[in-house]
């Protein structure tokens, strides 16, 4: 159980990681994206030109932990070439190890 003492935990929920910056500096422990792309052949310029930081699982910047999905792949025409689908199952526990009430 959260008491006023206990500082709370703050996830937030983004489809694009590349705000990962603009999350750290609002406070946010986690943030859970979904946008994990691989360069569509030839090449994908945007992707292989630009710094990608989150471009898929798990990593970090400061304080801030990003996670990011390819997602299950289940919508629209099948486009990410090099992604395989998946399904994320997160457990999330306190520093100390106990489980929130």
């Amino acid at each position: 159980m959260l008491t006023s003492s206990s500082p709370a935990f703050r996830l937030l929920l983004a489809h694009n990681p590349k705000i990962a910056p603009l999350a750290e500096k609002a406070g946010f422990d986690l943030q859970l994206s979904g946008h994990a792309r691989r360069p569509v052949l030839p090449v994908d310029l945007r992707h292989s030109l630009g710094p990608w930081p989150h471009a898929a699982g798990l990593s970090r910047r400061g304080r801030l932990w990003v996670y990011v999905s390819a997602g299950t792949g289940t919508w629209g025409p099948q486009v990410r070439l090099g992604t395989k689908p998946e399904l994320t199952v997160l457990r999330i526990v306190a520093a100390n190890g106990r489980r929130a009430q």
